[in-house]
């Protein structure tokens, strides 16, 4: 269901060079895969930064602003970003790749990680095996 959520929202623009921009690296994956060389992507969390501290440059701000279409996926940034980030970009279209994903309790990992272990929390890597609620 996600891969056509993202298919129609990219088909309007497949005839022309699409920006795209995405949270993280995984998604910039997807998006390359579905859209191939129609779109371009840009990245706000690069590799190395965190998605629960990250904070956009101004440049990525003014980038944004630039981009045909952003897909959030729920990140920790985004809670406090994405607002500011609809207020920037006015004519970017926000599409919210969680919704209607449902996610998973945490119950820590196999490699015994503490920050994996609240069973309060729910799994924000929709992208590694997601359990989709029918509609």
């Amino acid at each position: 269901m996600k891969v056509i959520a993202l298919w129609v929202a990219l088909s309007g623009f497949l005839f022309a060079n699409v920006s795209v921009t995405v949270s993280i690296v995984p998604q910039k994956y997807f998006v390359k895969k579905i859209a191939g060389e129609k779109v371009e992507v840009s990245v706000m969390v690069h590799p190395g930064d965190s998605p629960a501290t990250y904070e956009p440059s101004p440049k990525q701000m003014a980038d944004l602003a630039k981009s045909d279409i952003y897909f959030a996926i729920g990140v920790p940034f985004e809670k406090r970003w994405l607002p500011r980030f609809q207020n920037v970009a006015k004519e970017t279209k926000f599409v919210d790749v969680a919704k209607g994903v449902e996610k998973r309790a945490i119950d820590g990992d196999k490699q015994g990680n503490n920050h994996l272990r609240n069973k309060d929390k729910l799994d924000p890597h929709i992208w590694l095996n997601p359990k989709l609620v029918k509609s």
